[in-house]
């Protein structure tokens, strides 16, 4: 690569690209990556962003306030609201009501996509580029991070993850909530729902299956449950690219690398861990084909424990749940069952040093305890 440090763009300014962008630069200030150069952020202005509230992690989380000089109080640019973690209501057949904290009493937030991007763009520091790129080959970088949003044509270069869900309804609701410190995932008979405090708002996400669920009866259940009407629908998949790398210099990141469901809000996460990996072949440390096998490896264990999370269905008897417990059977993973089978045995004084995907032993323990063990 010479000496010179690679100049690196990112197309598309969401919330893959933001965090792409945040995540290079937290990396080149702390000299975790010194093949980091300038960074340069094109996107469109004309292409709308997230509909509903997006909830993260504790690493996305600080890193979002730290390198956009944010806070609760007085600097709040984002709209952040406070997630101690996930609340989970009517899963399992054992506690149909806990909490899925943060380790060690960490917080993340939930946030309002669209000012993550405009904060993120006015930051000043990133070059800032507008228009509508076609095509890769029209950016001057050594590196491109392509955050574009799903690919409309998925050929053979991506593959189907399993997932029992294809389906969502969205809708928000005016109005603070100042109970809700968390996200709460709620067991639905036809799938479950989204529940994500706004600063000023309630965002709401039906989802469900519509080979099982007709749209009319997933409406109907919403109406009944959370008197929440949709203004938004949409069919998806679950998938993820054969590789990461598009071309000699492009890197895929956000859904135009991979999509998964919603629940436990591993997509932020997903995007930094790309970064990451991308940061350890600048530096030499790894190959592309050792990029492309650690990503795929990670977003593996992080289907697989989703996929799981059906396993021990719901308090509701319902042909979703039989489907998904099924289709949980079907994907057998060496590393998930040990993870599982040390969680089992962990306690809270115990160091929590075993993880599968983006979880340590104390949330797979959490989620034993409250679901899976009889």
């Amino acid at each position: 690569m010479g000496n010179k440090k690679p100049k690196i763009a990112i197309i598309g300014a969401g919330n893959a690209g933001c965090i792409s962008a945040l995540y290079l630069l937290d990396l080149k200030r702390k000299n975790h990556c010194n093949r980091i150069g300038e960074i340069e952020i094109h996107y469109d202005p004309n292409i709308p962003m997230e509909r509903v509230g997006q909830g993260n992690t504790p690493l996305v989380s600080e890193l979002l306030f730290r390198l956009l000089d944010v806070n609760w109080f007085d600097k709040n640019l984002i709209k952040a609201t406070v997630k101690t973690g996930i609340r989970y209501k009517n899963w399992g057949k054992k506690n149909h009501d806990f909490l899925h904290p943060f380790d060690n009493g960490q917080v993340a937030c939930h946030y309002i996509p669209h000012l993550i991007s405009k904060t993120t763009l006015n930051c000043g520091n990133f070059k800032i580029k507008e228009g509508n790129v076609k095509n890769t080959s029209e950016i001057d970088a050594d590196y491109i991070i392509d955050c574009r949003g799903k690919h409309i044509n998925q050929d053979e270069k991506y593959i189907n993850i399993k997932n029992p869900l294809n389906s969502a309804l969205l809708t928000q609701k005016d109005g603070k909530r100042c109970d809700l410190l968390y996200t709460e995932c709620v067991a639905t008979p036809h799938g479950w729902t989204f529940v994500i405090p706004n600063h000023n708002s309630v965002s709401y996400g039906y989802l469900y299956n519509k080979n099982i669920t007709s749209k009319k009866e997933a409406e109907s259940d919403f109406k009944e449950k959370f008197d929440a009407t949709p203004n938004f629908c949409l069919d998806f998949k679950n998938y993820v690219a054969k590789n990461v790398w598009d071309d000699e210099r492009t890197i895929l990141n956000g859904n135009r690398y991979s999509f998964i469901e919603p629940l436990e809000a591993t997509s932020t996460t997903s995007y930094a861990y790309v970064v990451e990996v991308f940061s350890q072949y600048l530096n030499g440390e790894i190959t592309k084909k050792q990029v492309n096998k650690k990503i795929m490896t990670e977003l593996g264990e992080i289907a697989q424990f989703l996929l799981q999370h059906y396993a021990g269905g719901s308090k509701y008897d319902t042909k979703f749940w039989e489907y998904a417990k099924k289709l949980s059977m079907t994907t057998k993973h060496k590393k998930y069952d040990n993870a599982m089978n040390i969680a089992k045995k962990w306690n809270h004084l115990k160091v929590n040093e075993y993880s599968f995907g983006i979880w340590g032993s104390a949330s797979l323990k959490n989620w034993y305890d409250n679901v899976l063990n009889d």
